[in-house]
């Protein structure tokens, strides 16, 4: 169905050009390495260098995103069907199936677990094929990340603490900040402790189960949004501590703040 849908859409534009952003400004802000770390790291990527002339580019090739070529992505995209495609399914239902046919069963020889492989009939592959999106349903290529920096600079402050300081409180919220002193990198970096009396946390073990349940929660309905943050190099994540919730972000300093509202005002 997914894959059907985008061979619909087509190879989209704006995709490739916020990969070939992102893939320029991950390189341009690589972490420098120790001497003994870059070795190995070269070593490694050596077993992927073909001809001599493309050492140079050793630490680059990864970031290079230099041409689209639609036809190529659509032709991929052509090969995969139900005929050179196959299914994982797993389901409690095959333990009963088990049990009244243990025949059709296999053992894997590595983790000793039982399987078993049947064949797509011609319906299955036929259905397979034309299947399409139901009306109302969102599904396809990804809308374009408003979470991805733009441009990156270094914001300096005309006067740099070796400690955070207070920089806004009210009755509900204090924000203290620290401008980094050590690295110059255009990176931000959040730690957001929420403190919260609701059902009587944290003070009964039915309070933190609930809030370790509320977390997952949170972090099931925040997939997509978890998702297109990462694509534009958010690291986020939310926590229950011994007396609160903690929210840490790493990030470009560039759009974050997108993510941050978007994360919250879905809080």
């Amino acid at each position: 169905m997914f894959i059907n849908q985008i061979k619909k859409e087509g190879v989209q534009d704006y995709i490739f050009s916020e990969f070939q952003l992102k893939s320029a400004i991950d390189f341009n802000n690589l972490f420098k390495l120790d001497s003994t770390s870059a070795s190995v790291n070269f070593a490694r990527k050596m077993n992927f260098i073909k001809e001599e002339e493309d050492i140079k580019e050793i630490n680059r090739k990864a970031f290079l995103y230099e041409k689209l070529d639609k036809d190529d992505i659509m032709n991929r995209l052509e090969l995969m069907e139900p005929n050179n495609m196959y299914v994982i399914h797993h389901s409690l239902a095959h333990k009963k199936l088990k049990e009244t046919n243990p025949e059709v069963f296999k053992t894997e020889k590595w983790y000793n677990k039982e399987f078993g492989v049947e064949e797509l009939t011609e319906e299955q592959i036929d259905k397979l094929k034309k299947i399409q999106i139901e009306d109302g349903v969102k599904m396809g290529n990804a809308p374009p990340n408003t979470f991805l920096p733009k441009k990156l600079e270094l914001n300096k402050a005309s006067e740099l603490s070796g400690k955070p300081g207070k920089v806004f409180s009210d009755v509900n919220s204090e924000i203290y900040f620290k401008q980094d002193d050590q690295f110059d990198q255009p990176l931000v970096e959040l730690r957001c402790k929420i403190n919260t009396n609701d059902c009587d946390f944290p003070n009964t073990t039915e309070s933190l189960l609930f809030s370790m349940m509320w977390v997952n929660m949170l972090n099931e309905n925040h997939r997509e949004l978890n998702y297109m943050a990462s694509l534009a190099g958010i690291k986020s994540g939310i926590s229950v501590a011994s007396d609160h919730l903690l929210f840490t972000l790493s990030s470009y300093n560039n759009s974050v703040e997108n993510f941050v509202s978007a994360f919250f005002k879905s809080l």
